[in-house]
């Protein structure tokens, strides 16, 4: 209505901004008077009318409304002398009527609240009925110049103060509004640039005292402080979780890099247990050399200092193993269970749990079921070519897989886990037969030979060559 008003004159049209929410939901709006703080108050009412009763709205596109099942106005000199009332009493009876029905779904508009009275018990009974409208959680605007009101909006949750801005310099209205802070009448400056003697201005500002112009820069000041402590919090909130970030990031760099030392130290580790075990067997040789020149005390000393050497690189390897991959183990334990596809740590086969106990994971590898320790085991997708390749069809593979195997320079033990890693290779390999060479001896180890492989379900035949071929000494298998 302003804007076509005044589209013929220089004369601008000020538009305000006005948000209401859960934590905001009532504007106590005060500043000078003809600031126009009725006008932006009678806004308000008007384009909610203006929506609810269908029609068009003259606010910006991305503007949202809420939908009120009350609205409450008060607004004006309502006097009537046939009704024998007063402003100030007609004032209250509006506020009676608002207060016994307003909720939680109201819009409530008030003009110059507690005006028409003793300033300060109108002003005591308009915080009382601002009190009771807020515990109601009802929306609305309020006008005001009484600073109780503007102090109980600064400490009352869900009440806001908002002020229209007033130049100093030229001593006019600029009718914009200024949502957070709460503003000053400027009685003094208004009556002096309206041509009041200067000399009755300051008669009454003494009268005044220094109190009531006090309490304003007060309430004024409070409001900036809290704002730039507002604006400070935020900001050393938004420093600290980019502390925080940083912190976790560089405890994730160290972690990774004290992971990646340990990961060279687990390589050299390994490097020296395989040197250990090549060791073995010339120790083998020497153990052997020894037992025909019947120094069986040397050659006991020998062998139990070799075993003692082994197993101290051994349980030192797995205890770096532990070091190394405990992160790994502690975030893949809950995505490791039966039915998921794995692989060996330092392998490419894939296999399918079938079952997990104790740390152990029983894993079903091709034709071989295996009992491995979950440290060994990291996920793997399915593989596809098990649902397409035929159970007969050897795995790809640019090496020619081993046949034979010569286990006659090694002890008992260390003699049937090379057999039993052979055997497995050989079976993931589909490989048709199988030489074992474990010499004649006692016959011990022929024998362990024979059990061993009893405890393969796939060994279809098992039978010695002729004499010429090893004998007793070599052990055929076909699968």
């Amino acid at each position: 209505m302003l804007t076509l008003k005044n589209e013929n004159s220089d004369t601008p049209v000020v538009p305000f901004d006005l948000e209401l929410h859960k934590n905001n939901r009532v504007l106590v709006l005060s500043g000078p008077n003809a600031g126009g703080k009725s006008v932006a108050l009678k806004s308000v009412g008007l384009l909610q009318i203006m929506l609810q009763s269908g029609m068009l709205v003259p606010a910006d596109e991305n503007s949202c409304f809420g939908i009120f099942h009350k609205i409450f106005v008060d607004i004006g000199d309502q006097q009537s002398l046939e009704d024998d009332l007063s402003t100030y009493s007609s004032h209250l009876r509006n506020m009676q009527i608002t207060t016994e029905n307003a909720d939680n779904r109201s819009l409530v508009l008030i003009d110059e609240f507690g005006s028409g009275t003793d300033p300060k018990i109108g002003g005591a009974i308009a915080e009382a009925i601002l009190n009771d409208l807020n515990h109601k959680k009802i929306f609305g605007v309020i006008t005001t110049h009484y600073s109780n009101l503007k102090y109980f909006a600064f400490k009352a949750q869900g009440l806001v103060n908002g002020s229209m801005e007033f130049d100093k310099l030229h001593l006019r209205p600029t009718f914009k509004m200024h949502v957070g802070k709460p503003g000053s009448s400027f009685a003094y400056e208004i009556a002096e640039k309206t041509g009041i003697d200067h000399r009755i201005v300051k008669y009454a500002q003494h009268k005044t005292g220094k109190n009531e112009k006090a309490i304003d820069e007060m309430l004024i000041t409070l409001m900036e402080e809290k704002k730039e402590y507002e604006e400070k919090l935020g900001s050393l909130i938004e420093k600290q979780d980019r502390l925080d970030r940083l912190i976790q990031s560089y405890e994730h760099m160290n972690t990774d890099l004290d992971i990646k030392r340990k990961k060279i130290k687990l390589q050299a580790k390994e490097q020296a247990a395989s040197n250990v075990m090549e060791q073995s067997k010339e120790m083998q040789k020497i153990l052997k050399e020894i037992k025909h020149s019947k120094d069986e005390e040397k050659a006991l000393k020998t062998a139990v200092a070799l075993k003692k050497k082994q197993e101290d690189t051994l349980k030192e390897l797995e205890s770096l193993k532990m070091e190394v991959f405990a992160k790994e183990i502690s975030t893949s334990k809950d995505k490791l269970k039966e039915g998921s596809f794995v692989r060996m740590r330092n392998g490419n086969s894939t296999g399918e749990i079938l079952s997990i106990e104790k740390g152990t994971a029983e894993v079903q590898m091709g034709f071989l079921t295996l009992k491995v320790s979950l440290i060994d085991l990291v996920s793997a997708k399915e593989p596809i070519e098990l649902k397409s390749r035929s159970i007969n069809k050897p795995a790809a593979s640019n090496e020619k897989p081993d046949t034979k195997i010569d286990i006659r320079e090694y002890t008992k033990s260390d003699a049937l886990y090379m057999l039993q890693n052979f055997m497995d290779r050989a079976l993931l390999n589909n490989t048709y037969e199988l030489k074992i060479i474990h010499g004649v001896g006692t016959g011990v180890l022929k024998n362990e030979v024979r059990k061993m492989l009893k405890q393969y379900k796939d060994v279809k035949e098992v039978w010695h060559p002729a004499p010429e071929q090893g004998g007793e000494g070599v052990t055929l298998v076909k699968f």
